[in-house]
């Protein structure tokens, strides 16, 4: 199951998300990308996102094209030293 590549693996480099998705989980997206209302209403689902955000920012940069972010995700107090990218973002 873990073997289907997230539809912007070329910004996550994940592979599309099963665990604590069932029903909800949109085929072609990680749990970055995923438009999963339960970013919002499961305190594991969230855990998870943020856990993974935060190995994304170390690995990755502060490329968070096409992400979905929870409604109470605050970027004020980040800090940025390179370029960041937010075209497609979405804050639900």
């Amino acid at each position: 199951m873990g073997d289907k590549k997230c539809k912007y693996h070329h910004i996550c480099g994940l592979d599309v998300a099963y665990t604590l998705m069932d029903e909800y989980q949109a085929e072609d997206s990680c749990i970055l990308h995923s438009e999963n209302p339960r970013k919002l209403q499961n305190n594991e689902y969230y855990k998870e996102f943020t856990k993974t955000l935060e190995e994304h920012r170390k690995e990755k940069g502060d490329d968070f094209r096409h992400m979905v972010f929870p409604g109470d995700a605050n970027f004020s107090f980040a800090r940025f030293t390179k370029a960041v990218y937010f075209n497609g973002v979405r804050f639900t």
